[in-house]
């Protein structure tokens, strides 16, 4: 009898074992669940950017402490990204740097947050961006780009001492760009200590301001209108246009070569080709200019000046 009783035992299991076995089948459902809306996230991020971004996200809010949690958040930022959404990916991507500073890909991910600070014209935001990236990763492959990149942004924020010093900075790394990216420097401070003058004549048929609107009145316009949509090509150029008005063709140049590298479909944009053409001559960078203007001509041959220019220049 005893046997008997010593042999059923085992079959009947304890309370606590019995709520044990049911937690952990709930546990198993529910990483089965996550690993699954992971899973289909990632589906959508390799096929279908549109929608990742938003799976992304649901999937963040529903597992915040997920293994796959900073996942989520990059690939949402770079989905959001790729598709032209430049302030969501802003916050996706000032979450992630803020949620995870230490993670591997914070830098490169800091670095592509200033470059779409100056997508929008949060001109001082790029700065503090690009300022992390040399801070805290002085050594990843992003600190070189964002150095040159932050000379670029506080010539177009007036700072030209601050632009040389970030100049002289990239150029003391030796790389093979090293003595334009000095000549950038030389001329940043030579501009920080030349008045402004007009070099620019408003005769031009793509200036955009009359005898009631002043060329600085026409830069606040296109600052507005590129912070309510930045893939506005008119608003780039009527920015580029303005800088060269004030006699700051450096200025032109990056606003122009922003555009032309960053907005879809501007690099057949003959006005805004030209614009660049015009400034890279006000520069004295010749060679450059006149192809840029000659592009333009291909494109577009009414295209305003172009010819003109091209025509003006010694053979």
């Amino acid at each position: 009898m005893l046997l008997f009783i010593a042999l059923l035992v085992p079959c009947f299991a304890s309370p606590a074992e019995i709520l044990s076995e049911v937690e952990r089948q709930a546990l198993q459902a529910a990483m089965a669940k996550e690993t699954s809306a992971f899973a289909a996230c990632t589906t959508a991020f390799e096929s279908d950017r549109g929608k990742a971004g938003p799976c992304f996200d649901d999937f963040a809010a529903s597992y915040p402490t997920s293994e796959h949690a900073s996942t989520a958040l990059y690939n949402a930022a770079i989905s959001y990204q790729d598709v032209g959404k430049v302030k969501e990916a802003i916050r996706r991507f000032e979450h992630f740097v803020s949620s995870f500073p230490e993670d591997e890909l914070s830098p490169p991910l800091q670095f592509r947050l200033a470059g779409n600070y100056v997508a929008v014209l949060e001109l001082d935001a790029a700065v503090l961006a690009y300022e992390q990236v040399l801070k805290h990763a002085p050594d990843s492959r992003e600190a070189p780009s964002a150095t040159y990149d932050l000379g670029f942004v506080r010539l177009c924020l007036g700072d030209h001492d601050g632009a040389a010093r970030a100049f002289d900075q990239y150029a003391a790394l030796g790389l093979p760009d090293a003595e334009h990216v000095r000549a950038l420097a030389i001329r940043a401070r030579q501009q920080a200590k030349a008045p402004t003058r007009a070099r620019y004549l408003s005769a031009n048929p793509l200036s955009p301001w009359t005898s009631e609107r002043s060329p600085s009145e026409a830069m606040v316009e296109a600052q507005r209108r590129l912070r309510l949509r930045s893939g506005d090509l008119s608003a780039y150029e009527q920015l580029v246009v303005s800088h060269l008005a004030v006699g700051e063709p450096e200025r032109a140049r990056v606003f122009a070569t922003l555009a032309l590298n960053g907005v879809p479909g501007a690099d057949n944009r003959a006005g805004l080709v030209a614009l660049l053409g015009e400034a890279l001559l006000l520069l004295g960078e010749t060679a450059a200019g006149e192809a840029q203007l000659r592009r333009a001509v291909e494109l577009d041959p009414s295209v305003p000046r172009a010819a003109q220019l091209l025509g003006d220049l010694p053979h």
